[in-house]
């Protein structure tokens, strides 16, 4: 991971637990500002919990185009996307 991300809005689609939270973490204590996103509010309660520097977060089943767009427009622009949830369906973000 480039750790040349200061400032970097990053967002983490299944980044609420495992290897996604993982990558939150060490994106935020080195200075990216983090925005989460997973199915389960609960883990994302408990992720932010554990690391108060995620910038934002929310609920977002990437299998669901309402659910995807709802998201995106909260998180408006960022500078890059890393999914580590289930392989989303082909989606148009746009």
């Amino acid at each position: 991971i480039n750790m040349n991300n200061q400032k970097k809005k990053i967002v983490i689609i299944g980044g609420s637990s495992g290897m996604g939270l993982s990558v939150a973490e060490l994106l935020s204590t080195n200075g990216a500002n983090v925005v989460i996103g997973g199915r389960d509010q609960n883990r994302i309660n408990d992720a932010i919990s554990l690391n108060p520097t995620i910038f934002h977060h929310g609920v977002v089943d990437i299998e669901n185009d309402v659910s995807i767009r709802g998201f995106f427009a909260t998180v408006a622009e960022f500078d890059h996307l890393v999914i580590t949830g289930p392989s989303p369906s082909m989606h148009d973000f746009g």
